[in-house]
């Protein structure tokens, strides 16, 4: 069940179906990109992952099951726009952390609604790129945490260590994000205590989660730090 709802739900780890609850805490991290790219770029970029992430919604589709007639040739045309809008992107607008971010994310949405076999390696190359060229830069480490942990699930002692080093700022959506990512982390690690203590932190930030929900029920009250 949680499966399920690490995939169609919260920021959480998921590309959302259309439930706007559960994509707000995402929302607001990407209307706040630095203007290392501009607007119009920046918009979209945003459009382009949004426009992926509802894909499979023109079939009725579900992420994951065996796609529909037609779903072929609207992945095909799909994969070819997307890289003919990133070249012009990489073409106009210089290299930089929020750059390979944004093209990042467009290449994860890809990869999650299985658009293309090499949407993986793309969306982790760009990802890496924004981290090394700033290590401080939240969502890129929250992206990239996020793919490794939808993509393989023995990935989440990486997709941890990832967002225990990213500095954000306490009440933030990046703050919320890393909540959230650590308690689905921790729980399929099997450390079912820590993740219900995470999740309890981020349903007490704003969570709209119902994996959170699920996971908190198995912790006690939060205990605050240094106690």
């Amino acid at each position: 069940m949680l499966k399920k709802l690490l995939i169609v739900s919260g920021f959480a780890f998921a590309a959302a179906c259309g439930d706007h609850r559960a994509r707000a805490s995402h929302a607001v991290a990407r209307s706040s990109v630095p203007a290392a790219v501009p607007a119009a770029d920046s918009t979209h970029l945003i459009a382009l992952t949004d426009t992926i992430e509802r894909l499979p919604l023109r079939l009725d589709s579900v992420i994951h099951r065996p796609p529909k007639r037609g779903w072929s040739k609207i992945a095909d045309s799909t994969w070819e726009a997307i890289n003919w809008t990133l070249a012009q992107v990489i073409n106009r607008v210089p290299e930089s952390a929020e750059r390979e971010w944004l093209i990042g994310e467009v290449f994860e949405s890809a990869h999650h609604v299985d658009l293309h076999k090499n949407a993986y390696e793309a969306a982790e190359r760009y990802l890496n790129s924004s981290v090394e060229l700033d290590s401080t830069f939240a969502p890129a480490r929250i992206a990239l945490a996020r793919l490794w942990i939808n993509s393989d699930l023995t990935e989440a002692p990486r997709a941890e260590a990832l967002l225990r080093g990213t500095p954000t700022v306490k009440g933030s959506p990046d703050a919320l994000a890393v909540h959230e990512g650590l308690a689905f982390a921790l729980y399929y690690q099997g450390r079912v205590a820590a993740a219900a203590e995470e999740a309890q932190q981020a349903l007490a930030a704003g969570s709209q989660n119902d994996g959170m929900s699920m996971m908190a029920l198995r912790a006690g009250p939060i205990r605050p730090k240094g106690r």
